[in-house]
């Protein structure tokens, strides 16, 4: 069920305060990262997360998941609601490039606190940020392997951000969906509340009792976050989140599964890909603007960058096959180049 839709207004006078956040992090906030007031995603999503509810989080890109996200959960850290029981969290995501991204905001917003974020590869850390894969020992037991230091037995948060990109198409592959690294993860919370329901259900407590342990002594809190998470149909991302997670709850802003407003759409038909490049032309070498091209893979972006530099345009690539360095120099030219081309696939769109 959606437990959250949006706000008709957003105060964004002293309401890191109102909102609940505490001093420590309301300071990292308006010193660190001069942010005067939450936005409307992460006003609905405060009150879902901090209460430990599992939550997915949809929101349109640029509209502040990361803090919607971050902020309760530091906060829970910082605060928790059960201080003789050990808490991490873990937020897995789909690339470097968005680890290292979410790994930088956790990190400022920690500065000058107790808590310490950092890539998996560091131990003893309060807050974990890395892929999938590279965050797979830190949720799952591995057959035959000793499970990862501040693994599953002290885990509290879980995050897995760009949920859509990480779970489309799941539900078509079946069985074979299972071997993916994030339904191993997926697998793991099921599991585990599937153990502690049935340790708790041979207590023979009340109904009410039943779900206070339930919430006490569960391992995982689970939040997917993602800008889309389609709904309609039995294959939907959405349907099969809520056959694994019939009781997480739904935050959706007002701008979810909306074009951005600053955004004008027009459609250009062509008949060929001769006349596909004529009309590419016309476009980016409009005087007034720099253009991003995007591409429905790597070999395709490699291939019109290869062409729009055969016409003298100064072009760069974003594409998963480059390094996060060649990435980011593409980008830096990009920006400072008044009529530059960058040439995406759909990894720049994150």
């Amino acid at each position: 069920c959606t437990v959250a839709l949006a706000l008709q207004s957003v105060s964004v006078s002293n309401s890191w305060s109102s909102l609940g956040l505490n001093d420590a992090l309301t300071k990292c906030v308006t010193s660190g990262l001069n942010l005067r007031g939450p936005l409307e995603v992460q006003q609905l999503a405060w009150p879902v997360i901090s209460s430990g509810c599992d939550a997915v989080v949809v929101s349109e890109a640029g509209s502040g998941k990361t803090l919607a996200y971050l902020l309760p959960i530091l906060q829970l850290l910082l605060d928790p609601p059960d201080p003789s029981r050990a808490s991490r969290a873990v937020i897995a995501v789909p690339s470097t490039d968005l680890a290292s991204q979410v790994l930088g905001v956790a990190q400022q917003l920690t500065e000058g606190t107790s808590l310490v974020a950092s890539a998996p590869t560091t131990s003893g850390s309060d807050v974990i940020v890395g892929t999938i894969p590279e965050c797979l020992a830190y949720v799952c037991q591995p057959k035959g392997k000793k499970r990862a230091a501040d693994s599953s037995s002290t885990l509290t948060r879980l995050v897995v951000d760009e949920a859509d990109i990480l779970l489309a198409g799941l539900r078509k592959k079946g069985r074979a969906s299972t071997g993916q690294p994030v339904m191993k993860i997926l697998g793991e919370v099921k599991h585990a509340r599937k153990q502690a329901e049935k340790a708790i259900s041979k207590r023979n407590l009340s109904v009410k009792k039943t779900a206070e342990a339930l919430d006490r002594e569960r391992i995982f809190q689970l939040i997917l976050v993602s800008a889309t998470v389609p709904s309609q149909g039995d294959a939907s991302v959405g349907a099969l989140v809520n056959e694994l997670f019939p009781s997480i709850k739904w935050i959706r802003s007002s701008g979810a599964h909306r074009p951005v407003p600053q955004l004008t759409s027009s459609f250009i038909t062509v008949a060929g890909d001769e006349e596909r490049q004529d009309e590419l032309i016309k476009l980016v070498r409009n005087p007034s603007n720099r253009t991003l091209v995007f591409a429905n893979s790597a070999a395709r972006a490699n291939h019109v960058a290869k062409f729009l530099r055969a016409e003298g345009l100064t072009v760069g690539i974003y594409q998963p096959e480059l390094s996060p360095g060649h990435r980011a120099a593409a980008v830096e030219i990009f920006n400072r180049t008044p009529k530059g081309v960058l040439v995406c696939s759909g990894l720049a769109a994150r």
